[in-house]
């Protein structure tokens, strides 16, 4: 998950893993991937980690320093595993945005989390293949992204779709 930061030069990630091993997130510019893998001098950043209701852990990584209009590649790592590599892209600074707002994807509330999930992941399928989100900045939840929060399974179908892999997310607490 990749939420927004103070301003268009910081991003917070926060990832799920099955192991306590030390986190940490790895950031380059897209440009600087070598047959694409992280570069050798891809920053580091540590991540802070704390316990889940379902026996895996949280990891959160701030991450800080970007140059607007940017692309750029990360990588979380957790001791000797590492995810994909994915892309995320910062505003053009002082240039206008955008963003979508979406309300109560609520995962749970409809008495089945795969379906509900499902129907999460055609919205934000919808934001990203049709033209007119092309230029979003970020997604605005607007609350209620869960129905229970202690229930690890609707944070899954909540947060595990392509789409949040690139796009922050801003969200209001339900």
């Amino acid at each position: 998950s990749i939420s927004m930061g103070a301003d268009e030069r910081e991003r917070n990630f926060t990832w799920h893993c099955t192991t306590q091993d030390d986190g940490m997130l790895l950031i380059a510019k897209a440009s600087e991937l070598v047959e694409g893998a992280m570069p050798e001098d891809a920053k580091a950043f540590e991540a802070a980690s704390a316990a889940n209701n379902d026996g895996k852990y949280t990891f959160k990584a701030a991450v800080t320093g970007l140059k607007s209009g940017t692309t750029y590649a990360y990588q979380v790592v957790n001791g000797d595993t590492k995810s994909d590599v994915y892309t995320i892209s910062t505003d053009g600074g002082d240039e206008a945005f955008s963003f979508a707002y979406v309300g109560d994807p609520q995962i749970g509330a409809g008495g089945n989390v795969t379906s509900d999930t499902d129907g999460w992941g055609e919205t934000l399928e919808i934001v990203a293949e049709n033209d007119i989100f092309s230029d979003v900045s970020f997604l605005l939840s607007a609350g209620d992204q869960v129905n229970t929060a202690s229930n690890e399974s609707q944070y899954d179908g909540y947060l595990d779709h392509d789409v949040l892999k690139s796009l922050p997310v801003a969200t209001v607490i339900g």
